[in-house]
């Protein structure tokens, strides 16, 4: 860091070369902006981090593999299983879910797959699973398309959810 003359102060990287044993050229590089914008992005990202993480519905986000890539504390809490038994882990193919009316939930309905598979979102969804404390939980889901490849096949989807057991 350096102050102008001004006063204002100025973030700088300074690389060094020796060119032969009596001279040394020296390039500067104005950081500022940089840097104001990586602080910036990081209180921006530490806010939706706050946000996500205060929330009472469910955020799970699967990628094409089914491996649960980020969940907030809801998600756990909703789902029954701790933090480290989900995340970077497949997602379990059957939580023994269930269609409202008590029959078994074919796994190409489930909204993840479904989402992973077509791209399309799915809105309202209500489920019964067992969760992993062992009780009978049901949820509305949405899961939409988080991020695709090229080509469009879908590379992360995302789900929300809320619990709706009574």
């Amino acid at each position: 860091e350096v102050e102008r003359n001004d006063g204002s102060r100025l973030e700088v990287e300074v690389l060094l070369r020796r060119l032969n044993s009596e001279e040394i050229q020296c390039i500067g590089r104005d950081l500022t902006e940089t840097r104001r914008t990586q602080r910036e992005l990081a209180h921006q990202e530490l806010q939706l981090r706050t946000i996500v993480d205060s929330m009472a519905e469910g955020i799970i986000v699967i990628d094409a593999s089914r491996v649960v890539v980020s969940l907030n504390p809801a998600a756990e809490r909703i789902l029954g299983v701790p933090r480290p038994e989900l995340l970077g882990q497949p997602l379990a193919p059957d939580w023994q879910c269930l269609l409202p009316d008590g029959t078994k939930l074919p796994p190409e309905q489930h909204p993840l797959n479904r989402t992973l598979l077509t791209g399309e979102p799915v809105d309202a969804f209500q489920l019964g699973f067992l969760a992993g404390d062992g009780q009978r939980r049901w949820i509305t889901v949405n899961c939409r398309a988080l991020a695709r490849r090229e080509g469009g096949k879908v590379e992360q989807v995302i789900a929300t959810f809320t619990d709706i057991t009574s």
